[in-house]
């Protein structure tokens, strides 16, 4: 079972080495270039036809109304140099207000939609407004975090998470602290994994999508390292190895604790996993540079993967690092 199971693990870390490898190669090909280059710039295409320049509104003058007062008594009459100055200022609002409209049309243009980016100075300005600053690598933090928080999650779970045992050594207890211990943790950190990547859905959690900034990836990278906790946490749980030889003492002597730092663990992943994958897209602008930005981010996911893989088993000879795991067994 454990010669199996040792292939199999072997199989599935060759194949994700060899998949990490081959996107590695593949970005550097003239074809992948070929089909992700950026569009040629394109003109804007305006949503609303352009507005006339604020030079040519139409703005009462009181002169020409006293000149063509010997013509008409009733405007004479009924125009007055207060009626005049409400007009020109309700003509002064609706230019600016069309103006605002024109520079929010070319945000919602097609041109902007699409991966060319518009070369109009005004829009260029809004996009600037929206979006932060470009960067020299603005997402080698991200790239860095979410690469930390599944290295940490595989080099635990299950690897060292499936070997801790119930604390309640009763003869009539419950089949749960027994043979359905161990189905009862997969349980809970995929309920926590599941809670934690729904938790962005809601709008106290939701991440800053609209302008991200270089403190949110900051406070990103700080959380995957602060998950790094976990591993002295979970080494002293109810491992199963004698208690003179442990590297660390037993603290957690109570099943629902060890219950409640699994899904506290599982719902980390899930969380900071789902948010770093949201912002990222958002730190670039074009359709197909979030798309890039996308694949880049699950690349080292899946590299975080495989070097959690190879620490699961320094966490293990961690565990039994002073000599107290049967040689048959851990």
């Amino acid at each position: 079972m454990e010669h199996s199971a040792f292939l199999f693990f072997s199989f599935a870390l060759g194949f994700t080495l060899i998949s990490v490898l081959a996107q590695a190669l593949l970005i550097r090909l003239p074809i992948y270039e070929f089909y992700t280059e950026e569009q040629p710039r394109q003109p804007i295409q305006f949503l609303a036809p352009p507005s006339p320049p604020a030079e040519s509104i139409d703005v009462i003058d009181p002169s020409d109304l006293r000149r063509n007062s010997t013509s008409s008594a009733v405007t004479t009459a009924t125009i007055t140099p207060a009626m005049i100055a409400e007009t020109n200022r309700r003509l002064t609002e609706e230019a600016a207000q069309r103006r605002a409209e024109e520079r929010a049309n070319h945000y919602r243009s097609t041109s902007l939609g699409a991966t060319a980016l518009a070369t109009d100075a005004s829009a260029m300005q809004l996009m600037q407004d929206i979006y932060p600053r470009k960067k020299a690598h603005p997402l080698v933090l991200l790239y860095i975090s979410i690469a930390l928080v599944f290295t940490l999650t595989l080099s635990l779970f299950p690897s060292l998470t499936a070997l801790v045992e119930s604390t309640n050594t009763a003869p009539d207890r419950p089949r749960v602290f027994g043979d359905l211990f161990v189905p009862l943790h997969f349980l809970t950190y995929n309920l926590g994994d599941w809670a934690g990547k729904a938790l962005p859905s809601f709008a106290w959690f939701a991440p800053n999508t609209t302008h991200p900034t270089r403190k949110q990836h900051l406070r990103y990278l700080a959380s995957a390292v602060a998950r790094c906790l976990f591993i002295p946490i979970f080494l002293t749980a109810n491992l199963p190895i004698p208690a003179d030889t442990r590297l660390l003492p037993l603290l957690i002597q109570r099943d629902e604790y060890w219950f409640a730092l699994v899904f506290l663990f599982a719902l980390t992943n899930g969380y900071l996993g789902s948010m770093i994958m949201m912002v990222g897209p958002a730190c670039v602008l074009g359709g197909e540079k979030k798309g890039r930005a996308g694949v880049k981010l699950g690349f080292w996911l899946t590299a975080g993967l495989a070097m959690g893989s190879v620490a699961s088993f320094g966490v293990r000879e961690l565990m039994c690092a002073r000599g107290g795991c049967p040689s048959s067994g851990l």
